[in-house]
């Protein structure tokens, strides 16, 4: 299975750039069907915003964490009550 990633450019650049290997998606019905279907070592696509360009990556493990243990960099955009899903992620390398 490959779960597709869209991402901002300035999240796909940190990816790129070493700084990132866990992505955050809020735990809503759609996420919980993709997420939760993961095995390790499948394959994830992070894409940069609608363009072709991406990189790719392996699948380690999630967990669910309450808003409130999101990095500094995502605070603003949530409730600190709400589910989201800390995603983790390898071997991540140019698509």
């Amino acid at each position: 299975m490959t779960l597709c990633f869209n991402l901002k450019n300035k999240y796909y650049k940190m990816y790129q750039q070493g700084k990132k290997t866990e992505e955050y998606r809020h735990a809503t019905e759609y996420w919980m069907k993709r997420i939760e279907k993961l095995k390790k070592g499948d394959k994830v696509k992070l894409v940069n915003g609608y363009s072709k360009e991406y990189l790719e990556a392996e699948y380690v493990e999630h967990s669910l964490i309450t808003g409130d243990m999101l990095p500094g960099y995502l605070k603003w955009i949530m409730d600190k009550n709400s589910l989201w899903y800390k995603i983790y992620l390898t071997n991540i390398k140019k698509g």
